[in-house]
């Protein structure tokens, strides 16, 4: 053999030597490379900032207006009810009627039986206006009752069987609708010059007195009472006193 070719002999023999070093060496290193690369943790992205709500972000808001709110200035005195007869209408109707914890039917006789007894024009409204009060205070009083202007089974039986009358309690008011129905008489008497008395809610002398004063000046009997007719004139169109000679 000769002197070249033992050199390109020796030459191929390093490079297969090489090779397979190369080979051997890449094959070990490379599944220790991935599984480092699998053990090793994945880096967390952080979570999006949620934005805040609508209702977290109004919440500052409201407190700090609700922190500016203005005190009461009234110092925790009571405040008063309006009263009944400051909702009249001119119809001598109330816009928010109150109504007694008795059945419709139980009204609406009460109404019959006093219409009949000639009491008012009361029409059978199972709702108590002022009229159908003023009746029921004008039958209490001619027959010796407390004053109560309400609607009861006891009323009702009282009207169509009769009972006993008792002086005593005559023109004695005796309900808060009574009393409020009282004040505004007294008060409407007192616009029109009839000096009925402090408006106190009772039918005392002075306020009877001022009443029949007014019936005379109408042209009705004089009675001195609480009446679904005395209600009506008052709420009609106001109209001056008329003088008597």
């Amino acid at each position: 053999m000769t002197p070249r070719r033992v050199r390109q002999a020796l030459c191929v023999f390093v490079l297969l030597a090489l090779a397979v070093a190369y080979n051997a060496l890449f094959r070990q290193l490379r599944p220790a490379v991935v599984g480092m690369a699998a053990e090793a943790p994945a880096a967390q992205t952080p979570a999006p900032t949620p934005a805040p709500s609508k209702v977290a972000a109004q919440a500052p808001v409201e407190h700090a207006l609700r922190s500016k709110e203005v005190p009461d200035k009234r110092g925790g005195r009571p405040v008063r009810a309006k009263p009944e007869w400051a909702n009249w209408e001119a119809t001598g109707t109330s816009v928010s009627p109150k109504s007694d914890a008795v059945a419709p039917e139980t009204q609406r006789a009460i109404q019959r039986e006093l219409r009949q007894r000639g009491y008012g024009n009361l029409t059978g409204d199972p709702t108590l206006r002022p009229q159908t009060r003023a009746a029921i205070m004008a039958y209490e009083y001619d027959n010796g009752l407390p004053l109560t202007g309400q609607a009861s089974e006891a009323l009702l039986g009282r009207i169509l069987f009769g009972g006993p009358s008792t002086a005593a309690g005559q023109g004695k008011v005796s309900s808060p609708e009574a009393a409020e129905l009282v004040r505004f008489v007294q008060r409407s008497l007192s616009a029109l010059g009839y000096q009925p008395g402090p408006a106190n809610g009772q039918l005392e002398a002075e306020t009877s007195r001022a009443i029949r004063e007014f019936e005379m000046d109408k042209g009705l009997v004089p009675k001195g009472r609480i009446s679904a007719e005395l209600i009506g004139l008052l709420t009609a169109p106001a109209a001056p006193k008329l003088s008597r000679r």
